[in-house]
């Protein structure tokens, strides 16, 4: 069993807060929502075989530990993320690869965090709404799913049922996901002012699920 310590230095996070520990100093550049920032001269990897990591105090009790997994996930460039951060964390079902094209999420909620007080709802927004395309808004659309991972189609219709714009065509994500919508059609014009539906279908195999949901939101111009 070989231990080591990745710092010694004395390091105050607030309550509520969080920190990111990195060799990489090119972090904040990667990552926009990187505020605090451990730095390391080098950073130890983890063994395939298993490792553990423990956060202590400041008089050597442990807060929480993790002995890890290579078969949770988080290879290939991709962060390992825990599914809720309450939930125990050395169980298999408690973690998942990132599902963003960026391969982490710090400074954000973890891709496949679900909230297990809504276990059938998908939410769907979004802001700003009504958006102005002349004065080169966007609206992003939220969307929040009860499930770790699915297979998303986000289809914008106007009010007379037609297709306008496909965002997303089965489009592997986890339960949250933000696209943006220039206010364009498939053909790359704008779309005429007025009131669409934004209509999304979420899928997952394993465990069975199949929902739909839609919002409107008003595309503006000055009069």
């Amino acid at each position: 069993e070989t231990k080591v310590i990745l710092t010694t230095v004395s390091y105050e996070i607030p309550a509520g807060e969080y920190a990111v520990i990195s060799e990489n100093r090119n972090m904040p550049a990667r990552y926009k929502s990187v505020p605090r920032l451990m730095k390391l001269s080098s950073m130890p990897g983890l063994s395939n075989t298993g490792a553990t990591v423990m956060i202590r105090d400041m008089v050597g009790t442990v807060i929480d530990s993790v002995t890890y997994d290579p078969d949770w996930g988080g290879q290939n460039g991709l962060s390992l993320e825990r599914i809720r951060p309450l939930d125990n964390g050395n169980a298999r079902t408690s973690w998942g690869s990132c599902m963003f094209v960026e391969g982490g999420t710090p400074g954000y909620r973890n891709s496949i965090y679900t909230d297990e007080d809504q276990p059938n709802k998908i939410k769907l927004s979004a802001e700003p709404n009504p958006f102005f395309v002349d004065r080169n808004e966007q609206t992003k659309i939220t969307i929040e799913l009860p499930v770790t991972q699915a297979r998303l189609t986000l289809k914008i219709y106007d009010n007379q049922g037609r297709l306008i714009r496909t965002l997303l065509n089965n489009s592997y994500s986890g339960s949250y996901r933000e696209v943006l919508w220039d206010g364009r059609d498939n053909g790359g014009h704008f779309a005429r002012m007025g009131i669409y539906v934004m209509y999304l279908e979420a899928v997952n195999e394993n465990p069975k699920f199949n929902k739909s949901a839609k919002k409107t939101v008003v595309l503006g111009r000055k009069l």
